[in-house]
């Protein structure tokens, strides 16, 4: 039995949800001690973040830009706290270095992850909810290594591949060629 890191990154702005991430830390930590949570990132709300941590006793550590790599290999549970995702590039790079996600329930990592084949999702907002869910991989080990196998397996499959890309960014260019020329 190994110690437990989660991580979460990003640009700390409101619309990333990082209090939630904080609430559910403070939450886990008094009944699991032994787990880790790290915050890598920085941006305009980095006061706000650190001064909100500190009220909830300091249950994230703070690491300020990392290298993605680095961070993906330090981390068991890869959280993605977003009130809104249309993407989420980080989650497909978590993903890719076969990380367990967590995320919130929001249009990009709902396709990404095709729904709860491949993650574990909370209601936006819901530190409750996320802390459930974390509370489900930290129980079962297995369970963990099943979304950390399928996060690899889902990030190798054919909608990510170039020529995916390129047949969508061609349809896009096409559909656009074809508005501007019908004005």
């Amino acid at each position: 039995h190994h110690r437990v890191t989660m991580g979460a990154a990003g640009r700390f702005v409101e619309k990333k949800g990082f209090e939630t991430f904080i609430d559910a830390a403070a939450d886990i930590k008094g009944e699991y001690p032994e787990i880790e949570f790290l915050l890598a990132g920085d941006g305009p709300l980095f006061k706000k973040l650190r001064s909100y941590a500190k009220q909830r006793g300091n249950p994230v550590k703070f690491t300020g830009w990392v290298n993605i790599e680095n961070f993906a290999s330090s981390i068991d549970i890869f959280c993605l706290p977003s009130l809104d995702e249309p993407f989420g590039y980080i989650l497909a790079e978590m993903m890719l270095h076969g990380v367990a996600v967590i995320t919130s329930r929001t249009n990009g990592p709902l396709w990404i992850c095709e729904e709860d084949k491949n993650a574990l999702f909370f209601q936006p907002s819901d530190s409750i909810e996320l802390a459930h869910c974390l509370r489900t991989l930290i129980t079962d080990p297995q369970k963990m290594l099943h979304y950390r196998h399928n996060a690899r397996k889902a990030i190798d499959d054919k909608r990510f591949s170039k020529q995916a890309f390129t047949e969508r960014l061609f349809s896009i260019i096409s559909t656009i060629t074809e508005n501007q020329s019908n004005d």
